[in-house]
């Protein structure tokens, strides 16, 4: 790992503690209890969001509970615009800020709001295209489809070999609804990852365009 000056170190930490305090909550029209949810929600994706990885076995739920959490909130009429503008608006912790110097993926503030700007055009795509997000259940229906596929496939290399009638009358696969996203669900995990494995400096760069003009709120 490399190593910076402490005078250096202190430096940047401090003046970037300050410039994110100095950001004005444009939240006001909204409750404290609306606000207060929108605090759990953040804490939550902040905390979760590091689970989604390549090589984590459990990266779709975690994915899925964040979605899921994030819909609830429609109850109280908030959007994923505002959950990212509360993001973009918190200050970036002195640890968060060290890790984020030598490691990556990364995570921090900027980073929840430009994967709040991602998940919202999921929604909209979705939505566009009367898709449904995939639950849980059709997740795990949907890799126990795959892996019977691929074993089926192998099979092949030693002269095992399945038919349509057979696969059709065993119901070897479990349906799923061709209305479910699978492969845009699959695309936004990919992204996240993708996202979060960028330069602090782009991604707050980013974050900046899609959040920094309150002027502009959706």
């Amino acid at each position: 790992m490399n190593t910076l000056p402490i005078t250096l170190l202190t430096t940047f930490c401090l003046s970037s503690f300050l410039y994110t305090m100095e950001k004005e909550i444009t939240l006001t029209s909204l409750s404290p209890l609306k606000i207060s949810n929108i605090k759990q929600i953040y804490n939550k994706t902040y905390d979760k969001i590091t689970q989604i990885t390549p090589t984590n076995n459990a990266a779709p739920d975690v994915l899925c509970e964040i979605i899921d959490s994030i819909k609830e909130l429609e109850t109280y009429n908030i959007n994923e615009y505002q959950i990212g503008l509360f993001a973009f608006n918190q200050p970036t912790s002195a640890k968060n800020q060290l890790f984020n110097l030598t490691n990556q993926p990364y995570n921090g503030p900027a980073y929840i709001s430009v994967f709040l700007e991602r998940l919202r055009q999921y929604n909209e795509l979705l939505t566009k295209s009367n898709f449904t997000s995939p639950t849980k259940e059709q997740l795990r229906f949907h890799r126990e489809n795959q892996n019977k596929l691929t074993a089926m496939n192998n099979a092949a290399s030693y002269g095992v070999y399945f038919t349509e009638s057979i696969t059709n009358q065993k119901k070897i696969f479990t349906a799923i609804p061709n209305t479910v996203a699978i492969e845009e669900f699959t695309k936004l995990k990919n992204d996240t990852f993708t996202m979060r494995c960028t330069s602090p400096e782009e991604i707050t760069t980013t974050a900046t365009v899609l959040y920094g003009d309150s002027n502009t709120k959706k």
